[in-house]
């Protein structure tokens, strides 16, 4: 396997000195994936991908994808990556955004840990606004519709 949780579970389990397990699951509207690891004993919050999120992240260039996974990661242990921000437009700090220049390119991941016990990656996207550092209205509408769906989700695994 050559993504790029492959090579970061393959770092993790290098530092931690730990054997890691990693499941996939699928739901079968095929829009949502969840991502369960576990370290050790240390369970972490599952990561699920909204929609075309993770292409979009595979799509980027493999420098990229690593900060943007480990970012992911850290979310699911409860900490927060040292260019995690949050985004402006959206109430409190749970839509956060992590941006990454590349090669002249700037490229951004957003996600949210606002609802339940769970990473839920938003949006991940190469900006290519020409109005400064302004997030592309597009862009903007895209993160509402999929926090809304993410929200509906949690609100679903809550019945489970």
């Amino acid at each position: 396997m050559t993504s790029v949780w492959a090579r970061f579970t393959t770092s993790a389990e290098r530092l931690q000195g730990l054997k890691q397990d990693c499941q996939l699951i699928l739901y079968p509207n095929g829009y949502i994936l969840s991502v369960l690891v576990r370290i050790g004993d240390l369970a972490v919050k599952p990561l699920y991908w909204l929609f075309g999120s993770k292409k979009d992240l595979l799509a980027m260039p493999e420098d990229v994808q690593d900060v943007f996974g480990y970012a992911l990661h850290q979310a699911q242990q409860g900490n927060k990556h040292t260019q995690a921000v949050p985004l402006k437009g959206f109430s409190g700090a749970g839509v956060l955004e992590v941006v990454e220049d590349y090669d002249g390119d700037t490229y951004r991941a957003v996600y949210t840990v606002k609802f339940g016990n769970a990473v839920y990656a938003l949006h991940c996207f190469q900006k290519k606004s020409t109005s400064g550092i302004k997030t592309a209205q597009h862009d903007i509408d895209l993160i509402k519709s999929r926090l809304k769906a993410a929200e509906e989700h949690a609100k679903g695994t809550k019945n489970d």
